[in-house]
């Protein structure tokens, strides 16, 4: 079985798409460059390709370039992992949608790229002979905007990175001092973008300093996305939960170690599983 997995997200520095790439091809640590590290030290069914193509074929990519390339690789499969497939008349392809906010909610978007995804994901999700997606929610909100069959999409559930796990107390503490962060604080990790509702956040703290003797620091950690904010929702309800998570540290405990929990019941070797038995049930029918 031969397998092309679009490369794209694995070129710019890893955000959620690109962990997951990476994670399904080649699940362990790659340091430095990750195209120049598969290269060196993969495992040898796996292979990194840099395909070359004329001016005509990097602006019709998906629909020119990338179907004549894979007519020449004699493929079996080609798994789109970032909302695009080539427009292959095969119909050999997997799609991953990892959720529909840029159609549901579409003001937390760039505007072109709404206008492109309302233009091309429903093609793509019509030319795919499978769609994955990582949960049942997102799986149904497929079924009925994009119009798509349940029989053809399926939930391959993803997994924490190996880094989110507790850290030996030295190294934390060594990590605060350098970084300036006091024993009291609130981490927020994400692309600072309007679709994280960091403002909300951001005035919850404001209410707890103004209204409360609490002097919690509010530690945010991610690149820089588009526009950083939105309006809040109910910014009143976050202070209190943050406070009471505060307050509380029998209760900080305890939903720390309940999401260890939950998140030991995913890894990405069961995620990879999955993603190979859609494979194999696509060729599998292309076979019958």
């Amino acid at each position: 079985m031969r397998i092309g997995l679009d490369g794209f997200p694995l070129l710019t520095p890893l955000t959620g798409v690109g962990h997951y790439t990476f994670e399904l091809v080649a699940p362990g640590p790659f340091p430095g460059s990750i195209i120049e590290d598969i290269r060196l030290t993969c495992p040898d069914n796996l292979r990194a390709f840099t395909v070359e193509a004329n001016s005509i074929h990097r602006r019709r990519w998906w629909a020119v370039g990338l179907p004549l390339y894979l007519r020449k690789a004699s493929l079996d499969l080609f798994h789109g992992t970032n909302y695009e497939v080539p427009l292959w008349s095969k119909r050999r392809s997997v799609l991953t949608i990892h959720d529909l906010s840029i159609l549901l909610h579409a003001d937390t978007h760039e505007a072109d790229l709404v206008r492109r995804a309302r233009r091309r994901l429903p093609v793509m999700a019509r030319s795919a002979s499978m769609i994955i997606t990582a949960t049942e929610s997102v799986r149904r909100e497929i079924c009925e905007h994009l119009h798509v069959k349940a029989d053809r999409v399926a939930v391959t559930p993803f997994a924490p990175r190996s880094g989110f796990q507790a850290m030996p107390a030295k190294q934390a503490n060594q990590t605060k001092e350098r970084l300036g962060i006091e024993d009291e604080f609130v981490l927020f990790v994400g692309t600072v973008e309007p679709r994280k509702n960091l403002l909300t956040l951001m005035r919850a703290f404001d209410q707890i300093l103004r209204q409360t003797s609490r002097r919690p620091q509010l530690v945010v950690v991610g690149a820089a996305g588009w526009l950083i904010l939105v309006e809040p929702n109910d910014v009143e309800a976050f202070a209190r939960s943050i406070v009471e998570i505060l307050d509380d540290e029998d209760r900080r405990r305890a939903l720390s170690r309940r999401g260890l929990e939950q998140a030991a019941k995913f890894s990405w070797q069961r995620t990879a599983k999955l993603t190979l038995e859609v494979y194999r049930e696509i060729l599998r029918h292309l076979n019958e």
